[in-house]
């Protein structure tokens, strides 16, 4: 589980944001729960009431949770939701579009797997794990932030093999003969905070779409688990309906 650190150059109600995230996602905190009080987040995490307030408004944003009047902060109830039934990677998908996709790393690294990464990915907690983050353009202007978790033991050389992942489907394909068969995805209606806003050349608060991907094999293990953040202004989600 993530924990606020002072020393770390994300800012702490970023961190905080996160954390309180994390433990939505994991149900540590379930649809309906009330949230610790902003004193108690405070004395909690020795944190500033500046600082929980704008961890708490961007988790307001993004929908998680919801602030009644006189009665206390809730987790949000679980909504509603529907996915577009073709799996495609993102340079697939902007290429379907009519874009050229191109993307820049921001990070890679192997670090130590943790909470939701680890349920997400199906291991244990300290495992290893690959993280690529990347900014993702599409004629030259940047659509989305996609952070991707490859489990390490099932490709220990990734990183060492090319400088720059530009399509993470056709690396693994050419590289370990892996196909990603089929995906779980979940949509959510964000608002851009501060950072992620600098990132995609946005006004503060723009409209995004929050997405959780994990990509499975042909044996149906993940293989992939991918967190992005889509412009609401350049993005869309097509939903194929029929009756049986």
């Amino acid at each position: 589980m993530k924990e606020v650190n002072k020393d770390s150059p994300l800012p702490l109600y970023y961190q905080l944001k996160d954390l309180i995230m994390e433990k939505i996602e994991l149900e540590k905190y379930k649809p309906g729960d009330k949230l610790p009080t902003e004193e108690e987040l405070c004395e909690k995490y020795n944190l500033s009431r500046t600082t929980v307030r704008n961890a708490l408004k961007d988790l307001e944003n993004k929908g998680l949770i919801r602030r009644e009047r006189s009665l206390g902060t809730f987790v949000s109830l679980s909504k509603i939701s529907q996915g577009p039934k073709t799996l495609k990677s993102f340079t697939e998908d902007m290429i379907d579009r009519g874009y050229t996709p191109y993307s820049k790393e921001l990070e890679r690294k192997v670090i130590k797997s943790y909470g939701i990464v680890s349920k997400k990915l199906q291991i244990e907690d300290g495992e290893r794990v690959i993280y690529i983050k990347r900014l993702r353009f599409a004629n030259n202007k940047p659509m989305g932030i996609q952070e991707a978790f490859l489990p390490y033991s099932r490709f220990p050389t990734l990183l060492s093999e090319v400088e720059e992942v530009q399509s993470l489907y056709s690396l693994l394909k050419e590289k370990y003969n892996i196909v990603i068969k089929s995906a779980k995805e979940t949509y959510r209606a964000v608002l851009l905070n501060e950072v992620e806003a600098k990132l995609l050349d946005s006004p503060d608060n723009s409209p995004a779409f929050y997405v959780e991907r994990i990509g499975f094999d042909l044996n149906e293990r993940p293989i992939e688990f991918v967190k992005s953040l889509m412009k609401a202004d350049k993005y869309e989600v097509t939903i194929d309906l029929s009756k049986d």
